[in-house]
């Protein structure tokens, strides 16, 4: 049959020939498009925090004196109760946190709602107090914090928690960016990691992170709420002891060492004596404040609260920070 015929007597007239590009310029221009799509998502980490959230910092008075207990009587009760059975690596981040989320309470402001713990069952259940919180366990790593996508639908909860979770996953920027899918506006992510600790798995330990170091995870979200470290000397010699983990299994409220190891003053804060050391700490003040920060390490107020951002010669152990969406 002829080509007349089989289009009903009409001749067919070829379409424009599109040039296709060879095949390694293909693959070249998917690798460019690849390549642009990932520095776009990472570009969203920036210093935006970094350079305008400021981070506060209380230290913990088992013993019932000093300027906190005096200007807080009953929110550092209820943290000596509620830390009493606490080891001295846990006890100060949970003063810290814990009288955050009671000043809170005391003015008004109470946090919760539907709370994403993907860290497990936490102690810092108690400070969430708003009505009608319910809590939800995604426990890493039989949860994946990178892929909560494919878990829970966007904008399901008003809290995640992560409580020593993201040192133990390969892409932190990734876990901060599908927390903050999950979150509802005006929801919180806290993130709670170490600044120094031995190596251990979980089942692999990929970082150790400060409080700069959280605030770029929170570029994404409208602002830090909340922020601080703990930085002790006492606590970061403890680590390096070759009888870890059990000489960890100490109790501020009961043990004098444990109780002189979170009581200690941030190393900044003390007087310094040392010339070259006090002209370090000074430059390094200045850059802070060309870059637009306070310096911070010393006292705030004189009501026991200091400033939460590590000095230089800070021995940082322990970092915390709540982003809101």
């Amino acid at each position: 049959m002829k080509r007349e015929e089989r289009t009903g007597g009409r001749p067919t007239c070829p379409g424009p020939q599109v040039a296709r590009p060879p095949e390694g310029q293909v693959k070249h221009m998917d690798a460019e498009a690849r390549f642009e799509a990932t520095r776009a998502a990472l570009a969203t980490f920036t210093e935006q925090h970094v350079r305008t959230a400021n981070c506060s910092y209380v230290m913990p008075e088992p013993g019932g004196t000093g300027p906190l207990s005096a200007s807080y009587p009953k929110i550092t009760h209820q943290l000596r109760e509620n830390c009493n059975e606490l080891t001295v690596t846990r006890y100060t981040i949970e003063w810290n946190l814990g009288f955050w989320f009671l000043r809170e309470a005391a003015n008004g402001r109470t946090y919760g709602g539907r709370v994403l713990e993907i860290s497990g069952k936490s102690s810092l259940r108690r400070y969430l107090v708003k009505p009608g919180t319910t809590f939800e366990e995604a426990i890493y790593p039989a949860v994946d914090v990178t892929a909560l996508h494919k878990a829970y639908p966007r904008e399901s909860f008003d809290m995640v928690i992560a409580e020593s979770v993201l040192e133990h996953v390969f892409n932190p920027q990734l876990a901060a960016f599908q927390a903050h899918r999950v979150l509802r506006p005006g929801g919180h992510f806290l993130m709670i990691v170490p600044s120094q600790y031995p190596h251990h798995f979980g089942p692999f330990d990929y970082w150790r992170m400060s409080t700069s170091g959280l605030k770029t995870l929170a570029a994404p979200f409208g602002r830090v709420a909340m922020c601080g470290s703990h930085r002790s000397a006492g606590l970061a010699a403890l680590l390096t002891q070759p009888d870890y983990p059990d000489n960890l299994r100490i109790y501020p409220s009961r043990n004098r060492k444990a109780a002189a190891i979170v009581s200690e003053a941030p190393k900044a804060t003390a007087a310094c004596n040392d010339k070259k050391r006090c002209k370090r700490i000074r430059d390094s003040a200045a850059v802070f404040a060309r870059r637009g920060l306070e310096p911070d390490g010393t006292p705030k107020k004189s009501d026991g609260t200091l400033r939460g951002d590590p000095r230089y010669g800070d021995l940082v152990v322990s970092s915390w920070l709540m982003a809101e969406k």
